[in-house]
């Protein structure tokens, strides 16, 4: 005798979907149509949890002897299967093998402790009376979903993603509703920053016009995807794209207004400080109001009643609603919101959304707040701006991904992506994605190029690059050698926009790692002038070549420092300054500056390694003093500004008119602070 698992049937009823499965994967595509009939092979299903219905299957059977008529059959699980064991149940056989679907139920499934994802597998047995032994008829291996509701945007007409899913089954793990879900969720992605895996942007990687979650699956993976940092859109869209799938009802929304904020623990930051955001984006229910609750993997508030002292008593926002901004609710504006801030900040709930699934460019999402637009229009001068008269370029333009490939700026860079856009007045939009191999893979640069359309107007576009930003405060009008180009920069260089004409491109640092951009900006300069058809030697006011060399942000201990020397009296006491601002990415020094008390200066060289530095002292031509030191400290305070300590010990080379000293009879402790 030889029975056979022909079919096996899971049907979609929404008027029961807490019973039966609530989506049915196979081969990539969903099917929620009733009645969805599959082999018996491996797949994928999603349930929606109930308290007390039994999850129930159809199966088809045939029988090789058509002597039998009858046989019962069952299905032994692996351990840890959620939906448990099939209990023994009787087929009957017509004379041709046949017989007739046969529902199966799941008595002893666990699917009701909440959110969760298995692998699971039975193996299917028969036997055909009590007296005999079971006999094996093949296994079938499933993977299964819990969720708690019905998905909700952008989940919505058949889409879903099983890659998602697990990982906010993962994240949500044992969740039976939307709160413990969501806030499960926001822990989680606000703890990449704790685990070291992304740093804070202030503008979005990932979360642009639409949601790229392909690469940010791809990032959860291999610590890579398209960028290792997150903004407050990226942390908004995250949290309401994964709760969504599970059943959570939640949109990302804004609160508005050139504010200033207390302390704030920002994603992959370094403790508490003060910042401030032209607008800022969470994870927001209902009607997105003052009212309503909000879910914040961005950020972690000071939640002790008194946000803007230290110490801080750190709170992830979930379920927290925005509040007032009273003391006696200590909601989330009492707590986000300096009671200083010369703006007002309030709820903005005709900008909530969900975002849809897919890949898109920098400025993609236009900013249309007419108000706000301004506000950036006179913060950045941009009435005093020209749209410059178009030029001609080349046909056909040079590639961008092979002027990268060519260029020193770019040397030992590996390209992770490529992608192209068009719109309607963006003639054509590159996106290149970069990597440098090191072995820490965590210096990452999106290079951005964008071709404006005949009679589209650049300016325009430029705003609306600077408004993709939710913080602007910082960025500053930069300097070039290319004639007609206007340049905007982050102070610390991670940033670059350069506009020449119809010409617009964006550089910035991704990786986890800040890195300087600037090289790469000035050969996008470059690459502009190269693209423009005609004579094009006297487009820079100086020439400017470009050479080989490390593309990193500038080094730590490239600074102003403030030099001491012990007194005596067992103290230190000030001996003027010294200038490392020219040492190089790679901490070298050729011509650093030691500033004496009697306002005579020295030439400084050296090499940085680590936390470690030699530096070499000339008076004229001749070497008056080597210092080792060692980074001893180095902390932010509320502000974000930097505070560094070196200490070691200064051996003098010469003493009077270059008579030699003996070693180690005349070292001295030495210390320089900054600030």
């Amino acid at each position: 005798m030889a029975i056979r698992l022909d079919q096996i049937t899971f049907d979609f009823n929404p008027e029961r979907s807490a019973k039966e499965p609530l989506s049915f994967i196979k081969d990539g595509a969903r099917s929620t149509e009733p009645g969805s009939s599959f082999e018996p092979e491996d797949f994928v299903v999603t349930y929606a949890r109930s308290d007390d219905a039994v999850p129930e299957i159809k199966i088809k059977l045939s029988c090789s002897d058509m002597n039998v008529s009858r046989a019962e059959i069952r299905g032994v699980p692996e351990n840890g299967n959620v939906l448990g064991d099939i209990p023994a149940t009787s087929v009957n056989f017509r004379r041709d093998g046949s017989a007739d679907e046969i529902t199966l139920s799941f008595p002893n499934s666990t699917l009701g402790t909440g959110v969760q994802c298995n692998s699971i597998s039975w193996e299917w047995q028969y036997r055909r009376n009590e007296n005999e032994a079971w006999i094996s008829c093949g296994a079938t291996h499933h993977r299964v979903y819990c969720i708690f509701a019905t998905p909700t945007a952008p989940w919505i007409g058949g889409l879903f993603s099983e890659e998602v899913c697990k990982v906010a089954c993962n994240w949500a793990q044992g969740a039976q509703s939307e709160i413990p879900a969501a806030t499960n969720i926001t822990k989680a992605v606000f703890n990449l920053g704790e685990q070291g895996k992304v740093s804070y942007n202030s503008a979005a990687t990932y979360a642009k016009k639409l949601f790229d979650h392909e690469s940010f699956l791809e990032f959860l993976g291999n610590g890579m995807g398209t960028s290792q940092t997150l903004n407050c859109d990226d942390c908004a869209t995250i949290v309401s794209t994964f709760g969504n799938i599970l059943g959570c009802d939640l949109h990302q929304s804004e609160m508005r207004g050139f504010f200033d904020t207390n302390l704030v623990h920002l994603i992959g930051g370094q403790g508490f400080v003060r910042t401030g955001f032209d607008r800022h984006a969470v994870a927001w229910k209902n009607a997105c109001r003052a009212n309503d609750p909000l879910y914040d993997a961005c950020l972690e508030i000071d939640a002790d009643g008194q946000p803007n002292t230290r110490p801080s008593q750190a709170l992830q926002p979930t379920n927290l609603r925005f509040g007032s901004g009273s003391s006696d609710q200590n909601e989330y504006k009492f707590c986000l919101v300096r009671k200083s801030t010369a703006h007002p900040c309030n709820p903005r709930s005709e900008f909530k959304t969900r975002r849809g699934l897919g890949k898109s460019y920098v400025g993609e999402r236009r900013e249309n707040d007419e108000p706000y637009l301004q506000f950036l229009k006179d913060r950045y001068g941009f009435d005093s701006f020209s749209d410059d008269e178009e030029i001609s370029l080349l046909n056909p333009r040079i590639p961008a991904e092979d002027f990268v490939d060519n260029h020193p700026a770019f040397s030992g860079w590996k390209r992770l992506q490529v992608n192209k856009f068009t719109d309607n007045d963006l003639e054509a939009i590159d996106q290149i994605i970069l990597l440098f191999p090191d072995n820490n893979l965590s210096q990452m640069v999106e290079l951005n190029v964008y071709v404006c359309a005949e009679a589209a107007s650049p300016k325009a576009f430029l705003l609306q690059l600077l408004a993709q930003f939710n913080s602007s405060r910082e960025i500053r009008r930069g300097e070039s050698s290319l004639i007609d180009a206007i340049v905007f920069e982050l102070p610390d260089q991670t940033m670059h926009i350069v506009k020449y004409h119809q010409l617009i491109s964006l550089v910035r640092s991704v990786g986890r790692k800040p890195i300087s951009t600037t090289k790469m900006a000035r050969a996008m300069e470059n690459y502009f002038v190269r693209l423009r058809s005609g004579d094009t030697s006297s487009a820079f006011k100086t020439k400017d070549e470009f050479t080989t060399g490390e593309v990193n942000m500038a080094h730590k201990f490239a600074e102003m420092w403030t030099y001491h020397l012990p007194d005596d009296d067992g103290g230190l006491e000030r001996q003027g300054s010294i200038d490392l601002t020219t040492m190089e990415p790679n901490g070298r020094l050729d011509n650093g500056r030691y500033s004496l008390p009697n306002g005579s200066a020295r030439r400084l060289d050296g090499q940085a390694v680590g936390g470690s530095i030699v530096l070499r002292e000339f008076d004229g031509t001749t070497h008056a003093a080597t210092y080792n030191g060692q980074l001893a400290h180095e902390s932010r305070d509320a502000d974000g500004n930097i505070r560094l300590i070196i200490v070691g010990t200064r051996h003098a080379e010469t003493t009077r008119a270059g008579e030699s000293t003996a070693a180690d009879q005349n070292d001295s402790p030495w210390v320089i602070t900054k600030p």
